[in-house]
């Protein structure tokens, strides 16, 4: 009656013993990355990953992957539009270095590193992230309405509205597009109104709630919209573009 139980037990024990091998030789190779890495919108970062041992190994497989996607390959050596790869191979060590150029926040997230060696197997990750995109910004006001624009913003936001003290920001219409690269591109428009428009000083600003800051300002500048003869077009002429015009016709004569 005691047979299967001393089976069972010896089973048991092949297995702990195979599981201390396999933990043991995971330790021999090791990995070394910047578990984290901070961009600024546009720039090129350098991801590397180091690989050492304890003891003497030969490197089978060294890998950059991200996005279900291997990008970097150990002594493959490549180049595209988006990033560069590179090996440096030293006496004790190799690093398998992986460039990204221009990063956007479509290149946000996890690379992960791996290994597989005669010394074991390991593998770990650098999280890369990007703070803020302020992109540009365009603003201007007629007769009827005041608009703000926001283009190549990141992360999204929400445009508020403000005439002195008083908050307009519910009386406003917002649209969001979001494009390849991951930035959002923003469009807001204000009703307003027509009479002294000139004295009417409205402030349109980016709120971003992930960063808790105003990302962008603006105070749009009065456009004039004088109405053709001909059709129902109507020609947009900055005040200051008009007197400009009436100047020289006035050399001219």
């Amino acid at each position: 009656m005691s047979f299967p139980f001393a089976m069972r037990t010896r089973r048991v024990l092949i297995f702990c013993l195979f599981s201390v091998i396999a933990i043991v030789d995971c330790l021999i190779v090791q990995l070394h990355a910047r578990p984290q890495v901070e961009a600024q919108c546009g720039e090129d970062v350098k991801l590397m990953c180091n690989v050492s041992s304890s003891q003497q190994m030969d490197v089978k497989v060294l890998s950059w992957v991200a996005f279900n996607r291997t990008l970097c390959e150990y002594e493959r050596n490549r180049t595209e539009k988006e990033f560069h790869c590179e090996t440096t191979k030293l006496k004790d060590d190799q690093t398998l270095t992986l460039k990204l150029n221009n990063v956007m926040p479509v290149n946000t997230g996890k690379y992960l590193c791996k290994v597989q060696s005669t010394g074991g197997v390991n593998s770990t990750a650098t999280m890369v992230t990007i703070q803020e995109c302020k992109g540009r910004s365009t603003a201007s006001k007629n007769i009827s309405h005041a608009e703000c624009s926001f283009k190549g913003v990141y992360p999204s936001g929400s445009v508020h509205w403000f005439q002195g003290n008083t908050n307009l920001t519910n009386s406003s219409s917002t649209k969001e597009i979001k494009d390849q690269h991951g930035l959002y591109n923003i469009h807001s428009t204000l009703d307003v109104k027509g009479e002294h428009l000139h004295l009417q000083h409205y402030n349109c600003s980016l709120w971003i709630p992930s960063l808790r800051k105003y990302l962008s300002w603006q105070q749009p500048p009065l456009v004039e919209e004088v109405g053709s003869s001909v059709g129902s077009a109507t020609v947009r002429l900055q005040t200051g573009l008009c007197m400009m015009i009436v100047r020289v016709m006035q050399d001219v004569l």
